[in-house]
């Protein structure tokens, strides 16, 4: 593979692994050793007084294309580590005609109802801990996937370099956010905010808004209108249970109701993938104990802390006896709502009752099952599986 023609490479990798500029080399310096960032070859600084200053493979062995994607890739994460906030902001078109019949009309009217033009910013820094190069998510691969290292509910945001490639129609309509970065070049810069180019439908005022002209936006739609929700459901023992919705729910669709929940809560997307200190989960929990319905879980025992001396559980099947601290066994696998039925050192914490200040719309059913007294002490296995408890007898004792 040769070089493009009329391709200069700015940066390259000094003897410490450091990338530099060429702007930063001069004679003193010029033989200090620099490689290329992408292949690794052996570059010469070329300081001339005819071309421009830039450094030039000593075999031509390298894609300029793969240059760049390397250096933007490798300039993102390392703003991403220095910079506090990194905005997106885009813009919706939205026009209801069901204001005055809304079901939030009353004390919820964050969302721009009346509005048929919204701008909406959000903070990537503060929505995401994790920026990982080459990362995965469902089927794709990311140039760059940020996400959260603890809230996996939060769906991650994708972002792509794009030199002579835009990034696939698949992807695109995926439905996952992607920030496609437009780059001509190896003149880094990373303007703020990440707004979006299309300005199909937009009136001048709102074009205006739209600075830069090298970013498109993809999947960021509707979230301005879309929430989540947390229900409240009884078994056959009439014990009390929390689950999270998996569906985006649009604002319209919240009169709509599960057939088995006592009471569903409904908070904004952007607020649960945004702001809430907590999973979703543990934040319905607290709003639903707030309400009068306590449910029991293993995160809200005061023994939590001390689960090495309270939380051995033993699980029996035909022929075996296995004995695991019960948080290192997975929400699918095991039930901590019915467990903490069946374990004697259950206590509950009343830090269930703290809520962080969010607005949220409730919606509760009042026919409520008598709870019956004998639990059977096998309710709280979900499922064996026999390659999983395989994998955790590996790491923790057995008796």
């Amino acid at each position: 593979m040769t070089i493009e023609k009329d391709k200069y490479y700015r940066h390259a990798v000094d003897r410490s692994g450091n990338r530099i500029h060429i702007s930063a080399v001069n004679n003193a310096n010029r033989h200090d050793g620099y490689r290329c960032l992408c292949c690794n070859g052996e570059l010469t600084p070329v300081l001339g007084k005819k071309n421009a200053h830039h450094f030039r493979h000593k075999n031509n062995v390298c894609s300029y294309e793969s240059y760049i994607h390397k250096l933007w890739k490798d300039y993102f994460v390392a703003q991403w580590s220095l910079l506090n906030h990194l905005y997106v902001s885009y813009n919706v078109i939205h026009s209801c005609n069901g204001v005055d019949t809304c079901q939030l009309n009353t004390g919820n009217r964050h969302i721009h109802c009346h509005n048929d033009y919204a701008t909406v910013t959000i903070d990537l820094k503060e929505k995401y801990d994790s920026c990982i190069i080459e990362g995965c998510y469902d089927k794709y691969r990311a140039d760059i996937l940020l996400c959260h290292s603890k809230r996996p509910e939060i769906v991650p945001t994708f972002i792509e370099i794009c030199y002579k490639h835009p990034c696939n129609e698949d992807k695109r309509n995926s439905g996952i956010p992607i920030v496609e970065i437009v780059v001509n070049d190896d003149n880094l810069h990373l303007p703020q905010p990440l707004s979006n180019s299309n300005r199909d439908g937009f009136p001048r005022r709102i074009i205006e808004q739209m600075k830069n002209p090298w970013v498109k936006l993809y999947g960021f739609n509707e979230k301005v209108h879309s929430y989540r929700r947390f229900y409240v459901y009884q078994d056959k023992y009439g014990i009390m249970h929390g689950n999270v919705d998996d569906s985006i729910i649009p604002c319209n669709s919240i009169g709509s109701h599960l057939n088995n929940s006592i009471m569903e809560i409904f908070v904004q997307e952007t607020i649960v993938s945004e702001k809430l200190s907590e999973s979703f989960f543990e934040f319905g929990i607290r709003c639903a104990a707030q309400h009068g319905i306590k449910i029991k879980h293993c995160r809200f025992c005061k023994n939590i802390d001390n689960s090495d001396e309270y939380c051995g559980t033993k699980l029996k099947t035909k022929n075996e006896i296995w004995s695991f601290n019960i948080q290192d066994l997975p929400d699918d696998l095991i039930d901590k709502t019915n467990l903490t039925y069946c374990c004697h050192n259950y206590k509950e914490n009343t830090d269930i009752y703290s809520l962080e200040k969010y607005s949220y719309y409730l919606w509760r059913n009042n026919s409520i099952i008598q709870k019956k007294e004998n639990v059977p002490n096998h309710i709280f296995m979900k499922k064996f599986d026999r390659t999983l408890f395989d994998r955790i007898a590996k790491e923790h004792r057995t008796i």
